[in-house]
């Protein structure tokens, strides 16, 4: 029986260490992210964040304003007021936004992109404005387009080259010739149900259409678009941006959904995130692998895509208002906050080992030139890399502007766990349990070998004493009888 117990408990405990083992190794794993190197496609390991975004500043003019979409560019930030218009910034401070100019003519602005001093505005039905802010002191509109063969009310707009594509509500998608600024012209229309939302990827527009779903049209003749697909669960699709081959779906009622678009004739959705709380998603801006969610009542929301199979929520934070969209400029997010105007949020601490890449790095290819490029070094595994600065080595690049490059080190995923020991109570605790429940079952099969063998004791002794009685009675049946004869 003693055996028997050691034996138990050796089992026990050999299931431990393995199970802590596994665990452990679970939990190395959950510490470093996945992600996608650009040139083989394939998933690379990478720290990721634990960190949350940080609000810095914060603009609001009061009255009737309802910041509803922004674009920023070389740190002046134009946001499309709904009820005031046009409103410019200055962010270059980010943690004091100061308004530089306005212009109104009366319209309700939704969204705004700007491209070579020229902003378009989408003025719901009011159509597109065209405003030339090269002199914010003197804002002026130089062009227009609006057409109402539905009553269309322009809700977005994307700028490709000398071509505006609207969102244009029941008036669908409207293609616009904007190569003269002073007398856009219609080149060609594709109407569905109620397109809010679109996003432009080479000759595919991908519409955010409240009524049909996910919409896929074919804009390689501008003049005839033509539908290819239709992705529907049933919901509100939003926003839509494309990066490869997946499409991101902001959904009023569903969430964030990631629909596989690698074959563009049969969408499919792989995965979908929500917060199940009290907003509902309008926006959605893109950094590397994260997405930023306007979260309407719930504020900004951030998850990491490297899997898009699996999102993972990475951080959020409930603004004042309601998120109606954002824009990420470096480490900056600049959400627009409806009536509470706009928030800025640095969100440098959501990357590890963001800009550190000094450590020796294991390379399978490298540069084999000194000069000046515009891409990012080659290696096995990557960590995002962005900088505004200028380094001159001969496997970095040497660029002003933001770029993203890949490098990693050999002990990313030692110094993670040496880091963060978070993953430690958990085998402490398994260990106390199994030292309890080990002792429990020794000391259990101990009393029951104890037991056992003193009720092998006793009954070896009631054996004997029956046996003395029956001796006993043998003897006095024995002189009973000599007593009768």
């Amino acid at each position: 029986m003693i055996k028997r117990g050691k034996l138990q408990l050796f089992s026990l405990v050999l299931i431990f260490f393995t199970c802590e083992l596994s665990f452990f190794i679970r939990v190395t794993d959950a510490n470093l992210s996945r992600t996608v190197d650009p040139e083989s496609n394939n998933f690379l390991k990478l720290p990721k964040s634990n960190g949350s975004p940080i609000k810095i500043g914060h603009f609001n003019d009061g009255g009737t304003s309802l910041s509803m979409g922004i674009t920023v560019v070389d740190n002046i930030a134009y946001v499309a007021d709904y009820y005031q218009g046009l409103e410019i910034l200055n962010v270059s401070d980010p943690s004091d936004p100061v308004e530089i100019g306005q212009f109104f003519d009366g319209g309700w602005a939704a969204d705004v992109k700007v491209k070579n001093d020229i902003a378009f505005v989408a003025d719901y039905d009011s159509g597109l404005e065209i405003v030339n802010v090269s002199n914010l002191e003197s804002l002026n509109k130089i062009g227009s387009f609006y057409d109402s063969t539905n009553g269309g009310y322009c809700n977005s707009v994307v700028i490709s080259q000398e071509i505006a594509f609207i969102a244009d509500k029941y008036d669908g998608l409207e293609i616009v010739n904007i190569s003269n600024l002073a007398s856009p012209h219609k080149l060609g229309q594709f109407i569905k149900g109620d397109v809010v939302g679109l996003d432009i990827n080479g000759d595919l527009a991908f519409l955010a259409d409240r009524e049909y779903g996910l919409v896929i049209v074919n804009i390689s003749i501008l003049s005839n678009p033509t539908e290819v697909s239709i992705f529907s669960d049933g919901g509100h699709p939003m926003d839509v941006r494309v990066i490869g081959n997946y499409a991101y779906v902001v959904d009023y009622d569903q969430g964030l959904e990631i629909i596989d678009i690698s074959s563009i004739q049969n969408p499919i959705k792989i995965s979908v995130y929500n917060n199940m709380g009290y907003g509902h998603p309008y926006g959605l801006g893109v950094k590397n692998d994260l997405i930023f969610i306007a979260d309407g009542d719930d504020g900004l929301d951030i998850v990491n895509v490297l899997d898009p199979w699996n999102i993972e929520p990475i951080a959020s934070y409930d603004t004042n208002g309601r998120s109606y969209d954002v824009e990420i400029v470096e480490n900056l997010a600049f959400v627009v906050d409806g009536s509470n105007g706009v928030e800025i949020f640095d969100i440098s601490p959501i990357y590890l080992n963001d800009t550190d890449t000094s450590t020796t790095t294991e390379t399978s290819t490298t540069t084999e030139t000194s000069t000046t490029t515009e891409t990012s070094t080659t290696t096995e595994t990557s960590t995002t890399t962005e900088t505004s600065t200028t380094t001159d080595t001969s496997t970095t690049t040497d660029t002003s502007t933001t770029t993203d490059t890949f490098t990693t080190t050999d002990t990313s995923s030692q110094d993670l766990i040496l880091n963060d020991l978070s993953w430690l109570p958990y085998p402490i605790i398994g260990g106390i349990v199994v030292v309890i429940m080990g002792s429990i079952f020794y000391l259990k099969n101990k009393g029951n070998a104890i037991q056992t063998r003193k009720t092998g004791e006793l009954s070896e002794y009631t054996d004997l004493l029956d046996q003395q009685f029956d001796d006993w009675d043998a003897k006095v049946d024995q002189k009973e009888g000599k007593k009768l004869r």
